[in-house]
């Protein structure tokens, strides 16, 4: 059956590790609101990335397409080179066989100019002839005149040789006029044959050069299919892994989706042990227990109650009316941002509280603020120094600016609207350049004429190493406790000291400090905590490192008096392995050993 005073510590550590847990708890929800926050971004940019990996796959699909349609005529157009290759060859043997022919028609004029040159010389001498016929008929003609009737036959026959001469004359003319008509004609001709050949000539060089520009276009467009045939290959490769890496982001992108939503609802608990942590922070400040919260409590106590008899005080002077002091008409404040309000009653609360609330910043120095908000978590009065005159910088405005404001989150909803005797709240503040801090909000409920006005708020920076400390010895308290010991063995004796060493409700077992005493060959005689250790030897115990500290303790004492042995051990409060310090002092035959755990 626990003692008196054990519940009482008991009860005392509970109060202590209810405050820590609270605090624990905002910790962890906003590191998890910081994860929740690095999630939520991975889940935007995931969804973007999805969204680009979509698009993306969708391109590099059309990518495939194309490149498989521009390998595709690109063998086609090798397969039209080739066939254009041999139609040019063709057409070179064509164009080879005509330039041949236009040569072979060159000679064949200059045979025809040459046989007009015969014909011509031919139709000279035939005109010769026919003038020197003619002249002879003529001379016939003279004669058979001379002649007279014995010469008429030769006469006849004179004239018709004459008429023969001028016919043949006649013809030969006509010769001569067609020879050098056909002369003219075959040397144009000859002329334009010889262009004809030049150009045949041109034409067939030119025709060459296609061929060749043609095989290496052929060459080119071979090159070309081979690359796209590649390009295809790869893009069809990019592709497949574009695809498998869309999916593996669309699984990602899932799988932070379920982990926002997991984090969503850790995030639930968190607040619900935030909140169980908080009402155990209010029932310790009913339980009387001594935690590191009570000062704040009693001082939230003593300046609601302060302004609540300021209030009333005001009420029956008429320096205001009770409509007034209950006035939810907030106007807002034109040009403030973040925007700030009037009513009735804020001049009234900066003239009477004003010095009210900043007396409170020097309570002590963890305090962060004080301030009043009504029932709707209106703040017209603020501490001086969060009650400046509003500037430009918005940013600047909200640190230093944060009277007749309205805080109607759910930190300040439940601080306006709470009637309880005390209401704690733990929660992050940003307290600016980045900069945030957890913060114990103690609010107490401000009355005026049995109505409910609103509340005092009081904020002050958390100690999560105080809620341990108050528990735990300190190592004055060790060697203090040491000395009492050896007091009272040299009071009492040892026998009186053994039992109450033994004795969890007397003298020697106080918050986690406790009594061990050894002798000199390292007996153990009486735990304090631990009665199966009890004439153990101490020797056989070793710290988590295999450290033989009861021997050490033993060994320091004997050979120098007194000292401090430190090593590592489970503490029974809390289950968990602790560095540990023993301040041990030698008496008589005795050593006296009292720990403490090192935060």
């Amino acid at each position: 059956m626990a003692s008196a005073k054990e519940k009482e510590e008991v009860l005392q550590r509970f109060a202590s590790e209810a405050g820590g847990l609270g605090i624990q708890v905002v910790e962890v929800i906003g590191k998890v609101e910081d994860v929740s926050r690095h999630v939520g971004r991975q889940s935007e940019l995931m969804g973007t990335i999805e969204q680009r990996m979509a698009a993306l796959d969708h391109e590099t699909s059309n990518i495939v397409v194309t490149a498989g349609r521009s390998h595709a005529l690109s063998e086609e157009a090798v397969s039209a080179m080739g066939a254009s290759k041999q139609e040019i060859a063709r057409s070179l043997g064509d164009i080879n066989q005509l330039t041949e022919m236009v040569v072979a028609g060159m000679g064949r004029i200059a045979t025809l100019q040459t046989a007009l040159q015969q014909v011509g010389r031919v139709a000279a001498s035939i005109e010769a002839i026919a003038r020197s016929t003619n002249m002879l008929a003529l001379n016939a003609t003279i004669e058979a005149v001379r002649a007279g009737e014995s010469g008429r036959g030769f006469a006849v026959v004179a004239s018709e040789v004459k008429e023969l001469a001028r016919q043949t004359a006649d013809s030969t003319a006509e010769i001569r006029r067609t020879l050098d008509a056909l002369q003219s004609v075959a040397v144009s001709l000859a002329q334009d044959n010889e262009a004809s050949a030049a150009r045949a000539r041109v034409v067939n060089d030119s025709t060459a050069t296609i061929g060749t520009h043609v095989d290496d276009i052929r060459d080119i467009v071979e090159r070309i299919a081979t690359d796209l045939r590649s390009v295809s290959v790869e893009a069809e490769a990019v592709n497949t892994d574009g695809g498998n890496l869309l999916t593996a982001v669309r699984e990602a992108t899932s799988g932070i989706a379920v982990s926002a939503g997991n984090l969503e609802t850790a995030k639930g608990f968190l607040n619900s042990m935030r909140q169980s942590g908080e009402r155990l922070i209010a029932i310790t400040f009913d339980s009387g227990c001594d935690t590191p919260d009570i000062p704040f409590a009693e001082e939230a106590l003593r300046l609601a109650s302060a302004v609540s008899a300021a209030f009333n005080d005001a009420i029956d002077k008429g320096a205001i009316t009770l409509a007034d002091l209950f006035d939810e008409d907030y106007r807002a404040i034109a040009a403030t941002d973040p925007v700030q309000h009037m009513t009735r009653f804020t001049a009234f609360t900066d003239q009477a509280c004003q010095a009210i609330l900043d007396g409170a910043l020097g309570f002590n120095a963890r305090v962060v603020f004080c301030c009043l908000t009504d029932r709707n978590a209106y703040i017209p009065t603020h501490n001086t120094k969060f009650s400046q005159a509003p500037g430009n910088d918005p940013q600047w405005n909200a640190s230093h600016c944060r009277n007749r404001r309205i805080f109607d989150d759910k930190v300040g909803i439940a601080a306006a609207r709470n009637t309880d005797r005390l209401w704690p709240q733990v929660y992050c503040r940003d307290m600016g350049g980045g900069e945030t801090a957890v913060l114990m909000d103690v609010s107490s409920p401000v009355f005026c004429k049995g109505r409910h006005w609103g509340a005092v708020r009081l904020g002050y920076k958390t100690d999560l190493a105080a809620y341990g400390a108050s528990d735990r010895g300190t190592a004055d308290e060790a060697m203090a406790m040491v000395e009492q010991a050896g007091a009272h063995y040299v009071a009492q004796g040892r026998d009186s000291l053994l039992a109450a060493v033994v004795d969890k409700a007397g003298p020697f077992n106080r918050k986690d400090l406790y009594v061990i005493v050894q002798d000199r060959d390292v007996r153990v005689l009486a735990h304090g905590r631990n009665p199966n250790l009890n004439g153990a030897d101490g020797n056989s115990l070793k710290d988590a490192n295999g450290k033989q500290f009861a021997r050490d303790m033993v060994v320091l004492a004997r050979e120098k008096g007194a000292g401090w042995v430190d090593y590592v051990w489970a503490n029974p409060a809390t289950k968990v392995l602790e560095n540990k310090s023993c301040y041990v002092k030698l008496f008589d035959d005795l050593v006296m050993c009292v720990g403490i755990y090192r935060v």
